[in-house]
């Protein structure tokens, strides 16, 4: 079995998507082989394996609860037909009835994302390559992370008073405002404060500067 640390290749913003095959290795009851063998500069080894014995399929629920967690592949419908039957086929029925639920689950939380993720790509073209997002609290982390997890590209400039104390957020650097300089582009400044007080002064001191504002936070 392969994958098994891939993880700690990637960012903390992809992780997420390859936790599958440790999730697995360790949901499985049966003796476990891992090589003290790592790969590169890996703390430990990216493959195992196991020996089926009589506790695998005594325990095999461990394995079915981990259909429950969250998918980050979008499956095909043919794909879940085929396995669908071989679970009908080999396990008793409240197993098939936790990978019913599983799949259903996991088909609501796909549907969501590719909504989200049509939802910021669209909004993202309607808004041009030198605008601005205004504030690097909560909000911004958030929303950050979520589009880091759709896998959308964020290319935008951030600003904030507190650059200098939070300097990178979700990999992206934060600068400190240009509170002087006028632009002529009606170039828009998204801003992701909630505080409505806050937003005004924001709103209105950009405004004066030639900025398009817009409030990003509901």
């Amino acid at each position: 079995m392969h994958d098994t640390t891939v993880f700690e290749w990637f960012t903390e913003y992809t992780f997420l998507k390859m936790l599958s095959p440790r999730l697995l290795l360790s949901a499985v009851c049966a003796p476990k082989y891992i090589p003290d063998l790592p790969s590169g500069n890996m703390v430990a080894s990216n493959i195992a394996a196991w020996q089926i014995n009589s506790d695998t399929r005594k325990y095999i629920q461990n394995v079915f609860d981990v259909l429950y967690v969250p998918w980050e592949t979008d499956v095909s419908d043919d794909v879940i037909c085929n396995v669908r039957q071989l679970v009908d086929k080999t396990y008793e029925n409240k197993y098939l009835k936790m990978f019913d639920e599983a799949v259903l689950i996991n088909k609501k939380l796909c549907g969501a994302r590719r909504y989200v993720k049509t939802g910021i790509t669209s909004q993202f073209k309607f808004i041009e390559p030198n605008s601005i997002y205004y504030g690097a609290g909560n909000h911004m982390g958030r929303f950050l992370n979520v589009v880091h997890e759709l896998g959308i590209n964020f290319e935008f400039t951030i600003w904030d008073i507190e650059a200098s104390k939070i300097d990178v957020l979700c990999g992206h650097k934060v600068l400190y405002p240009d509170f002087y300089t006028k632009v002529s582009d009606n170039r828009k400044m998204i801003v992701m404060i909630e505080n409505q007080q806050v937003y005004e002064t924001v709103e209105k001191k950009f405004k004066t500067l030639g900025y398009c504002v817009i409030k990003g936070v509901e």
